[in-house]
């Protein structure tokens, strides 16, 4: 449930690595389910990265969600570009969703869903 997360405290999620350098887009302007977001490039390979309130994978409900969004250089994304800004922005096995037109590839996880899968980790750490 969103309650249980401080939202204010939340951010979008930043790459890992220091072949990342942080960019601006003028005239980006944020959805109205956005929270924060901001703009990667590590070579030909960009990502915006959100933090958003957007309805839930199976359809039941809506809440804070971790996206991003790949290219490369404005064109479609190669498979390992996608591999490595999955990794450098911790969403490995994030689900795609790309409803939107263009050339950009998108992924999302759900915050509850992170927040329980750690919590599971550290009970199976702890038995």
């Amino acid at each position: 449930m969103v309650e249980r997360f401080a939202l204010s405290s939340l951010r979008e999620r930043s790459p890992t690595g220091s072949e990342w350098s942080q960019y601006t887009v003028h005239g980006l302007a944020a959805d109205l389910g956005t929270l924060s977001f901001s703009c990667w490039q590590s070579g030909p390979i960009r990502v915006i990265s959100a933090l958003e309130i957007a309805e839930y994978p199976d359809g039941v409900g809506s809440g804070p969600q971790w996206h991003i969004s790949i290219t490369n250089a404005g064109k479609r994304p190669k498979p390992h570009h996608v591999r490595r800004a999955l990794r450098a922005f911790g969403m490995v096995g994030a689900e795609e969703d790309n409803h939107h037109p263009g050339n950009a590839r998108h992924f999302w996880v759900p915050v509850e869903f992170e927040a329980h899968f750690d919590m599971f980790l550290q009970q199976k750490r702890s038995a």
